[in-house]
């Protein structure tokens, strides 16, 4: 759905398990919490973004930089934007 609204709004979206995560053919690296936190401030910084993921605590302050906080609550199979 984050990437349906990305795509509807022209705004960048990112999945908040790739901020905790550094991706690679390799294996996934776990970033450290300075790297994460550093990771997620030039986000929500930057002039316009949607976040996705169910991570609350560290993410809090993104709350605070957010004009609008959309809580999605869909049917578990196949939901798109225009079903909700």
């Amino acid at each position: 759905m984050a990437r349906q609204l990305s795509d509807r709004l022209g705004i960048p979206y990112y999945e908040l398990d790739n901020v905790v995560w550094r991706r690679s053919e390799a294996g996934d690296i776990k970033r450290s919490e300075q790297d994460r936190n550093q990771n997620l401030n030039e986000i929500i910084h930057s002039s316009a973004w949607i976040i996705e993921g169910v991570h609350t605590e560290w993410v809090e302050r993104s709350f605070k930089q957010a004009n609008v906080i959309l809580i999605l609550d869909p049917p578990y199979s196949g939901a798109n934007i225009q079903d909700c």
